[in-house]
């Protein structure tokens, strides 16, 4: 099944309709590792006001068709892990550039064991780890 198919499949899961805001805001994350929603809301080009982009995102991370990368106090978002792989993020402190860090499995398999432990069933987990990029430790 292709991530578009998915995308129609999960709306139709949760009686939701495929509109052309629904769409063309899929598609706009479909085509970028993580974004602002002031970025989303650029991206659009007007084609959908302000006001629609937040409650579709919200709909979207309810839905688990998007998730929130938290970075500090803002965030940025990406397509969910049945769109993606599992994986983490490092952001610079200064620039606020965010990267991705593919899984690790020994990460993985800690955190797994710890939840274990503590006697839950680990359903989802995100880890924020923060820096200084190599540009900004230039500038220094």
């Amino acid at each position: 099944m292709t991530s578009q198919e998915l995308f129609v499949k999960t709306l139709s899961d949760n009686h939701l309709n495929l509109t052309k805001s629904r769409r063309k805001i899929f598609q706009i994350l479909s085509d970028v590792e993580s974004i602002t929603m002031q970025e989303l809301i650029k991206k659009t080009k007007g084609s959908i006001d302000r006001a629609s982009v937040y409650r579709n995102i919200v709909i979207f991370e309810k839905i688990r068709i998007i998730d929130k990368i938290k970075i500090g106090f803002k965030y940025k978002i990406e397509l969910g892990e049945m769109y993606s792989y599992h994986h983490h993020h490092i952001t610079c402190m200064v620039c606020h550039q965010s990267q991705p860090i593919d899984e690790n499995t020994v990460l993985e398999k800690a955190l797994i064991q710890q939840a274990d432990k503590l006697g839950y069933r680990l359903s989802k987990h995100q880890i924020e780890l923060s820096g200084i990029c190599q540009n900004c430790q230039k500038l220094d």
